[in-house]
Formats: structure tokens, sequence, C-alpha cells
């Protein structure tokens, strides 16, 4: 174990040794062994992503038995080691060819003022919601111009399994298409959601008016998500929710609904803000008076499911009420707008809005506004705080750096979670433009989570800052000294080189983004990947490993990314080579390393 003395690892500190060296080795033992488990798990679901002949279902069924059993001696937390199975399931491992050759992208954009107008990202919790209800209702219905993000995507394919006429073309942006029919059934379906929850409620919720059983499977992370609100909710609804697998708290899962739908009901508290819109929605479907009494939900849930629902209402002529804490539906003829106006994402915007808050310049983005939403009044005031003045317009929503940085009147805990890496990103660059080391005026207020924590400090370290938590009061930990003399950071400073730009500015060389902590970063997912993009314009070299993440939530991200100064996605991507999208620069806003 002598080897780890003395060799400094990335973040400029001698290699452990003793005990931690000891369980660095076992470490690399076993994910030698995972390895191994998962490519015999393969040869038993032969090839498949999941067993499907009897032989491999009996086989896999036999192996959790004999887990369970075993676990009794390992843990003392059944639902950790059931968990834990869970994940040693997922596990896909790439052959060292593919981990080799697998793409890296080297972030360095432009740092020069940015001029343009861009048709801007629609939101696409309001396309799959439509989607969805059409189909149901078997109506006509054209989105033009929507983001073809994995998530709507994965919508059209469960309505066209389910027996809609349901297109879709275009690439990145695109058409999506609903021709009118019969209303479906729902009953006696299997449906594959994926990983989203919403769509997951809203077939569960629409499924009730009907007696019937259906199944649902999904993705890794509602395989591991805790579904006892929804079980024990359902049966308020007159239905049934259990899982198939034993012991599991997610999916796959089966809905037994017995037609028999209440005419009111009061959801818990702990329901979810993606259910509670479903379960809004639902009655346009159903056809029958219904009462949903909020008073149990806390004030942000319910805000936020009526914000969302009572467009589609108000879209359609229904009949609907809202006094005090309770919302009536009456049943009457409705008809969706053929061809609908989805207001932008704020999220999704946010993020697009905010590159003159690195860079400089203005953008405009066009697509209506949800100003009367709480997301986007969350986005209004990030931007604000990030430096930024907005005009909203009826067209469409103007962002210019005015260097008139305002206080943030929210702290993290109160922002929905997709704000988060946004957030971290504008507190990280006025934090390394600032003179004083340890400046912390309008510090980040993180919440009390060690996930949470984690994260802002790995996010913080990728550019070159000592993220060191310290209370902050009840309400979360603050970065009191977020630039430090670390030795990390002196070798930062030892290693970068500057050079003029084209335009007289400064860029980092590539080999600048080789320094202590620059590995390949993996975002969790598209908000954090959009983020460390932004933060690249104040720490250029920055490597991403998994820009797909981002892709899949918003599809024209990197083309904008990569045409700036003057972002466009006027041409789509698949109708011109990705070398002629952008500046005539030749130099690349991000590289394949």
């Amino acid at each position: 174990m002598s080897e780890y003395k003395s060799k400094p690892d990335e973040r400029g500190t001698r290699r452990p040794d003793g005990a931690a060296a000891a369980i660095i080795e076992l470490d690399r033992e076993l994910m030698k062994l995972l390895a191994r488990r998962s490519v015999l798990l393969s040869r038993m679901r032969e090839g498949k992503e999941q067993a499907t002949g009897p032989a491999a279902i009996r086989a896999e069924k036999s192996v959790r038995i004999a887990w369970e059993a075993e676990a009794v001696n390992f843990s003392k937390d059944p639902l950790f080691s059931r968990q834990l199975f869970n994940l040693l399931q997922e596990i896909k491992v790439l052959r060292r060819e593919e981990a080799q050759n697998a793409p890296v992208f080297n972030l360095n954009p432009p740092r020069r003022p940015i001029s343009g107008t861009l048709a801007g990202p629609t939101d696409g919790f309001q396309a799959r919601l439509r989607l969805i209800l059409a189909a149901c209702l078997g109506q006509d219905l054209e989105l033009k111009n929507v983001l073809l993000t994995a998530e709507l995507l994965e919508a059209v394919k469960i309505c066209s399994r389910a027996g809609a006429a349901c297109t879709y073309n275009g690439r990145g942006t695109g058409n999506v298409e609903v021709r009118a029919g019969k209303p479906l059934e729902l009953g006696g379906r299997t449906f594959f959601v994926g990983d989203d929850f919403f769509v997951l409620c809203l077939i569960m919720f629409l499924a009730l008016a009907k007696p019937g059983v259906l199944r649902f499977n999904g993705g890794s992370r509602l395989k591991f998500s805790d579904l006892r609100v929804l079980r024990g909710f359902l049966p308020l609804l007159g239905a049934r929710f259990y899982h198939i697998v034993p012991h599991s708290l997610g999916l796959p899962a089966g809905l037994e609904c017995s037609g028999e739908i209440p005419d009111e009901v009061t959801p818990p508290a702990e329901l979810p803000v993606e259910a509670v819109c479903a379960l809004l929605a639902a009655p346009v479907f159903w056809q029958r008076p219904f009462r949903a009494d909020l008073a149990l939900l806390p004030g942000k849930t319910r805000d936020a499911a009526l914000a969302n629902v009572l467009a589609l209402y108000t879209e359609t002529g229904a009949e609907f009420q809202i006094k005090g804490s309770l919302f009536d539906y009456s049943p009457g003829p409705l008809v969706l707008p053929r061809n609908p106006v989805l207001p932008l994402d704020p999220v999704l915007s946010a993020f697009i809005l905010a590159f003159p808050a690195f860079a400089g310049g203005s953008i405009t983005v066009l697509g209506k506004w949800p100003a009367q939403t709480p997301e986007a009044a969350m986005a209004e005031g990030l931007l604000k705080f990030a430096g930024l003045g907005l005009e909203c317009e009826e067209g469409g929503i103007v962002a210019q750096a005015a260097d008139n940085s305002t206080c943030l009147p929210l702290t993290l805990s109160d922002l929905n979670a997709e704000f988060g890496p946004l957030f971290l990103a504008i507190c990280a660059r006025r934090l390394i433009l600032s003179d004083d080391p340890s400046f912390t005026k309008d510090a980040a207020l993180f919440p009390r989570t060690e996930d949470a924590t984690a994260l802002a400090g790995d996010f913080f370290f990728r550019l070159g800052l000592d993220f060191q938590p310290g209370l902050a009061g009840k309400d979360g930990e603050k970065a009191e000294k977020a630039v430090s003399e670390t030795e990390e950071t002196r070798f930062w400073e030892l290693r970068k080189r500057i050079t003029p730009d084209r335009k007289g500015g400064e860029n980092l060389t590539r080999d600048s983004g080789r320094r202590a902590g620059s590995a390949a970063w993996t975002c969790p997912d598209a908000c954090w990947g959009m983020a460390f993009a932004l933060a690249a314009f104040t720490r250029p070299g920055l490597v991403l490993a998994n820009p797909g993440a981002v892709t899949e939530k918003n599809p024209v991200f990197w083309s904008i990314y990569n045409s700036l100064p003057d972002p466009r996605i006027h041409v789509p991507a698949w109708e011109e080579p990705r070398e002629k999208i952008g500046d005539p620069n030749p130099r690349r806003r991000f590289k394949a390393d």
C-alpha cells in the first residue's frame, strides 16, 4: 500500500494510506466483481434490458430470493438491502474501448457580447399534458415547433401503443400531431413511462374513470422511487395501487380501478406537485362532477399546480370554480384547441436568458412568457440577481446586461431544485470576479442535505473554488470562503496560460484546462450540465463528460451554445452540417477530447 504515499491527488493533497488506502484497493476489487456480475446478468437475460423469457424470469427471481435470504445477515435495514439489489441489477459496464472512446466536451465559449433573437424552448409539461389528453379524448391536436425532448417522445410512444394516431417529425424541435379517433381505452394495457413521474400519475388518474387493470414499468429513477404516497392516496379514488416486485416501493407496479370515483377528495400534504397537476387535469376526461379540497397541500405546491392546469381549463372552456382551497369541476362539452400556443419553459428559458450575464450583450427569446407562474417569478428573480435587465414583451422576453445586480429575495431552499444549479453558477461568477477573496455578499445559501452540499462542493471545486460550508442560521449553509489560497488554487494559477484571441480579449488555451480538478465532470442532470456550460464563460476549458444529459431535456441547447455570440436555431441541425452552424470563427465552442 506504500504506493499511495507522497503522491498528490487531484485536489493537491497527499494520497491516503492506512485504512483509507486499503478501502481504495478494496473498491477496485468490488468494481471488478460488479463488472463480472453485469456480464453474467446480461447472459441470463439473453442480452436484453430485462428478462422476458420464462427461464430468464425464473432465474432472476431465484437470484433475488437468494439475495434477500443472505441480506438478513448483511444489514438491519431491509429497505437498504432491496435498494442495493435494484442498483446492482441496473449496472451496465462499458467495454474498455467504449469507455476510452466516450466523447468528452471541452467547454470553451467565446467571451464576446451576445446579440441575437431566437425562438424559446416551449413548456414540455404543457405539451405532454395536451398530447395525452387529446389522445385519450380522441381529438385533433397539432403542436408546432416544440422541443422534442426524451420525455415528449416517450409520451408519443405511450399514446401510440394505446391505440392513438400520433406522429412527430423533426429533430431537436419539430411538430407533434394527434389525429381524431375513438377515445382510448386505457384498461388492460401495460405502459412504459420512462422516468416521467407526471405522465405516470396522469395516465393513472385518467384510467380511474372505468373499471380495469393496468401495469406500469419505467426507468431506473422510478424503479428506485418511493411511491408509497400513491399507494396510500389512490384507494381514496376507488383504486388499488400495488408493487409487482415483492418488497419494492417503485415500479413495476399495477393499478386496479373500480370506476367508482368519489365526488370529493382531499389530497394529502405529501402528494408531489406533478401528481396534483394530474389529479386536477383528469376530470376533463372523466366528465363527471369533481371537487378537490387542496387545504392540506403546502401553498407552494397548490399554487404551482393551479397555475399549470388553469390555462388548460380556460382554453377548453371547461366550467370550474376556485373558492378558497376548493377546486370544483362541472362536466360539459369541451374541445381542446387544435393548435394551442404553448408558453415558454421558464426553467430552460432562464438558462438561455442568462447568457448575457456571463458574456455581456443582450438576447431576445421569442414566445409566450408565463409571467403568472411561480417558476417565472423565480427565473426573473435569479436573472436580476445575475445583473440583467429584463423586459417582457407580448411576443417574448429580452435580457440585457445592465450591471445592476440586485439581492436575491429567495434562498436556495425556496427555489425549485431545477433553478439551484443556475443560482450556483451565478454566485460562482460573482465570487471569482470579486477582488476580495473572502467575498460573501449575497453568498449562496444551501439546504441542509448531504447530497446538495456534496454537489455544490463538487461544482465549485471544478471552477477552482474552495467550498467551505458554514452555518447561516436555520435555513441552510453558507459558502463563507468561496475563494481561498489552497494548494489546488495556486496550482491552477501556475498552470493557466492566457493568450489574446482574435477580438483582443483573453482566452485560455486547451492545455490550461488540464489543471487539478479539471477532469471530465459528469453532471447529475440537464440543469447542472447547462449551469456548467455557463460557468465555462468564467472558467474556460471546463470538461463535461455527458453532454447528452442536457440534450435529453433541451435538444437545441448545444446548437445555441455553439453558435454564440450570435445564438440561432432557425436552421435545424439535421438540415445543415454541424461544421456550418455558428459564426465563421473555426474555433469550436466545445471540443471532443
